[in-house]
């Protein structure tokens, strides 16, 4: 894939990611206040396909803006970044800077005050470059948080007292984090069978929605809310088709069936 491919799949990948933390929340995405911080490129793409989303469900364009905010990593002081979480209400924190620990524990409990269950995703790899830790986000939101990263955290653990027996406790923080193999094959497929350069925006809102769609936190709020490698490859499976019919909808590529579809796909992915 091309490092323009690539990205898309990191973008298809993140809003996909905040689709589940949200469908798992209860919150509309049309009363989402969303904040972007980090490399104002990358920030633009994830922003544009979120405004898509927005547009999808029936918000005007003009709109849309009123519900993200991008901030780029230069402009970065934690008071100005204090007020604007402040003041916009924000409920969801998106970071792609490379900036280390930029979510410092004030902007954490502010996301916490803001929102009853705020969605971070501190998305910058690897570790040493992460925006917060899961174990930063966890503590300072007292577990609230729906949480991915970037960058692959070790398990976490938190040590506790279990109130009702007065003995040490520990229980499992959950957090997913972005793997691009779950979406990247999946593409790959689709824009072959579709025999496409790139993926449209309204392909990779496809790709997004099924990932949602496919969350173990549908199923258990006891699970992340992106799946586990172990289903790869059937999820990927159903990511290409949903985008290779998205193609087909566009007239993008040939007037194919959904059985024929599944057909090239399936070639594809056992090439």
């Amino acid at each position: 894939m091309t490092i323009s491919n690539n990205f898309q799949a990191i973008s298809a990948l993140t809003l996909g990611a905040f689709f589940a933390a949200l469908i798992r929340t209860g919150r509309l995405l049309k009363e989402e206040k969303i904040v972007i911080f980090g490399e104002m490129e990358k920030s633009q793409k994830i922003s544009e396909l979120i405004s898509s989303l927005l547009q999808r469900q029936g918000l005007p364009q003009n709109e849309t803006l009123q519900h993200i905010r991008l901030l780029k990593k230069e402009d970065f002081f934690e008071t100005d970044f204090l007020k604007l979480l402040k003041d916009f209400h924000a409920s969801t924190l998106i970071g792609i800077s490379g900036g280390k620990n930029v979510f410092s524990e004030n902007i954490l409990k502010q996301m916490g005050q803001n929102s009853p269950s705020p969605i971070i995703f501190p998305l910058s790899t690897p570790l040493k470059e992460a925006e917060a830790t899961a174990e930063d986000i966890y503590k300072a939101t007292n577990g609230r948080a729906m949480i991915c990263t970037g960058a692959l955290f070790p398990p976490l653990a938190i040590k506790s007292t279990d109130m009702d027996e007065n003995r040490p406790t520990t229980r499992d923080v959950l957090f997913s984090t972005l793997d691009p193999a779950l979406i990247q094959p999946a593409i790959s497929s689709a824009l072959k069978v579709a025999k496409l350069k790139d993926a449209s925006k309204k392909m990779l809102i496809a790709a997004a929605v099924m990932i949602a769609q496919k969350s173990p936190r549908n199923i258990s709020k006891e699970k992340g809310i992106l799946p586990d490698k172990k289903h790869f490859e059937e999820i990927s499976g159903s990511i290409a088709l949903a985008m290779a019919e998205e193609a087909v909808k566009e007239k993008r590529c040939p007037p194919l069936s959904q059985e024929a579809l599944k057909i090239a796909l399936e070639k594809e992915f056992h090439a």
